[in-house]
C-alpha cells in the first residue's frame, strides 16, 4: 500500500510537469505565429475628432487544472484480508512445550464461522476436543469453543467447558500459513500464552459434511434441554448494549424480549408464541409482537429458525432463516446463560480477621477464588461455576497458586441477605469452607463489588 501511495504521488508530480510543458508549448506557438504574420500597413493617424476603434477583448486565461490530493494511506487493519474464505480449511501447528514435548494442534474452519480444534502428544489419542465458532472482528481473530477431555468409552466429551480466545494474526504465506499470538482470553494450549503459533494448511474443507462438535456432544440431543429461562447480551454496533431474555416453557409456549442492558432498562421489542425443537439441533420460534411502544396494529409475526446446542449449561442459538433475534443480526450466534446467572455473576468478597476472600463468578461460567492476607496471596483456585434454579451454587476448581487442597468441588446454598448486594452462602455437608467463619458456623456473608466503583 505504501508503494501504491508513492506511485500516486509520483503520478501527481508528472501531471503537474505535463501541464507546465503544454502551457510553455502554447506560448511558443503563439509567439511564432505572430512573428510570421505580416504587420498591417501603417495609416495616417486619425483626426482628433475621430473615435478610436474599440480594442478587442482579450480571452480569459484558462484556469489551471486542479491536481487531486493523493489518497490517504490505509491503516494497519485495512491491510488484513477480511474475507473468511482465505482461512477456510484444515490447519496444523507443531508446538514444543517447556519440557521439550512435541504437540500437534489441529484447527479446522469454514467460511460460515464454524470451527473445531483438538490437540494431542505425538501420535497419541487426542487430549482434548472442541467445537465452536470463529470470526474476524476489529482486526483480531476470535474463537469461541466448547469441549474438553473426551471419554473413549463414551465417544464424546461428557463434561464440556467453554472458553474464548482473541488473537493477533498475520499471514506468513497468504493462503498457506498464518501466525497467531494471544491478545486476550484463554490460550489454545496451556503454556503457549506468550508463544507464536504458526498453522500450516493441510487441505480444503468439505463444508457440507463438516461437523465441528463431532466428539464433543452426543449424536442425539434432548430437546427438553432447551426449556428454561435464558439470558444473553449483545453489543450493538451503534455503541450500546442490549440484554436478551428468552423463556422456553414446558407447555410449548415461549416469550422473547430485548431491552437496553440495564436490567431495569426500557424494553425495545417483545414477542409471545410457541417453540419447537428436535434432537437434530433445529429450533423454531413462532411468535407475534413488536416494538413495545407501538400499537397492536403495528405488530408483526416473528418466525425464526435456529440451530441449537447446549454445552456446560449454556444454550447456543445460530440464526438460519426467518426473523433474527435482533434486526440486522442474520446468521449471528448468541450464547445464552440460565437467567439465574444474571443475578449472581460478579465479584463477591468476605472478610474475617486479616484475610480477604474474593469469589469471582464470570458470566461465561468461569470462576476463581482468591484468599489474600494483606498484600500477599495465600492461594488461588480457578475453574467453573454453575447455579441451579433452586439457587444452589456449584464450584469446580483447582489450586493454581499457594497452599491448600488440590481441588475445590462443593455445592453451596444461596440466600439473599440484602438483595442484590449481599449473599448468605451456606456450606453443604462435607464441602469446602470458603472462609474461617463458614468453617465455624456453616455460612458467611459475601458482598458484591461494583466494578464501576473500583479504581
Amino acid at each position: 500500500m505504501i508503494l501504491l501511495g508513492s506511485l500516486m504521488l509520483t503520478g501527481c508530480s508528472k501531471l503537474e510537469r505535463i501541464i507546465d510543458i503544454l502551457l510553455e508549448e502554447e506560448t511558443e506557438v503563439t509567439e511564432t505565429e505572430t512573428a510570421e504574420t505580416e504587420a498591417p500597413e501603417q495609416t495616417d493617424a486619425p483626426d482628433e475628432t475621430e473615435t478610436p476603434a474599440e480594442q478587442p477583448e482579450m480571452p480569459e486565461t484558462p484556469e489551471q487544472p486542479v491536481v487531486p490530493d493523493p489518497p490517504e494511506q490505509p491503516g494497519t487493519e485495512e491491510n488484513i484480508p477480511p474475507e473468511t474464505e482465505s482461512f477456510a480449511g484444515h490447519w496444523e501447528c507443531l508446538y514444543t512445550d517447556a519440557d521439550g514435548n512435541e504437540l500437534m494442534l489441529y484447527l479446522s474452519m469454514t467460511d460460515d464461522g464454524r470451527a473445531s480444534y483438538s490437540y494431542g502428544y505425538g501420535n497419541s489419542e487426542m487430549a482434548e476436543n472442541f467445537g465452536g465458532w470463529w470470526g474476524i472482528a476489529d482486526a483480531f481473530m476470535v474463537f469461541n469453543f466448547t469441549g474438553g477431555v473426551q471419554e473413549l468409552e463414551l465417544g464424546y466429551v461428557p463434561e464440556p467447558y467453554d472458553f474464548e480466545s482473541v488473537f493477533d494474526y498475520e499471514w506468513v504465506k497468504p493462503g498457506s500459513s498464518f501466525k497467531l499470538h494471544l491478545n486476550s482470553g484463554t490460550a489454545l494450549l496451556f503454556g503457549s500464552e506468550n508463544a507464536d503459533l504458526t498453522f500450516e494448511c493441510t487441505g480444503a474443507i468439505d463444508a457440507e459434511t463438516f461437523e465441528p462438535f463431532a466428539g464433543v456432544r452426543p449424536a442425539e440431543m434432548d430437546p427438553n434441554l432447551v426449556i428454561g429461562d435464558w439470558h444473553s447480551t449483545y453489543w450493538h454496533p451503534d455503541g450500546y448494549e442490549l440484554a436478551l431474555h428468552l423463556t422456553v416453557n414446558e407447555d410449548g409456549t415461549a416469550s422473547y424480549l430485548y431491552r437496553y442492558a440495564d436490567a431495569a432498562g426500557e424494553i425495545c421489542e417483545i414477542f409471545e408464541g410457541t417453540w419447537i425443537a428436535d434432537a437434530a439441533g433445529n429450533f423454531t420460534l413462532d411468535m407475534h409482537g413488536g416494538w413495545a411502544t407501538a400499537d397492536e396494529s403495528e405488530h408483526y409475526d416473528f418466525d425464526g429458525k435456529f440451530r441449537w446446542n447446549l454445552y456446560g449449561g449454556h444454550l447456543g442459538l445460530i440464526h438460519e432463516e426467518g426473523n433474527p433475534l435482533i434486526g440486522g443480526c442474520e446468521d449471528w450466534f448468541f450464547e445464552f446463560l440460565p437467567f439465574e446467572y444474571v443475578l449472581y455473576d460478579g465479584e463477591w468478597v468476605a472478610f474475617d480477621n486479616d484475610r480477604q476472600y474474593s469469589l469471582h463468578l464470570l458470566p461465561n461460567g468461569e470462576s476463581w477464588f482468591v484468599i489474600m492476607e494483606g498484600d500477599t496471596t495465600v492461594c488461588t483456585y480457578e475453574g467453573w461455576w454453575s447455579v441451579s434454579a433452586q439457587a444452589e451454587l456449584e464450584l469446580s476448581m483447582k489450586l493454581t497458586e499457594g497452599e491448600g487442597g488440590d481441588t475445590l468441588n462443593s455445592v453451596y446454598t444461596l440466600n439473599w441477605a440484602e438483595y442484590p448486594y449481599q449473599l448468605d452462602v451456606q456450606l453443604g455437608d462435607g464441602g469446602f469452607a470458603l472462609t474461617t467463619n463458614m468453617a465455624a458456623s456453616g455460612s458467611d456473608i459475601f458482598s458484591w463489588i461494583d466494578p464501576n466503583a473500583v479504581g
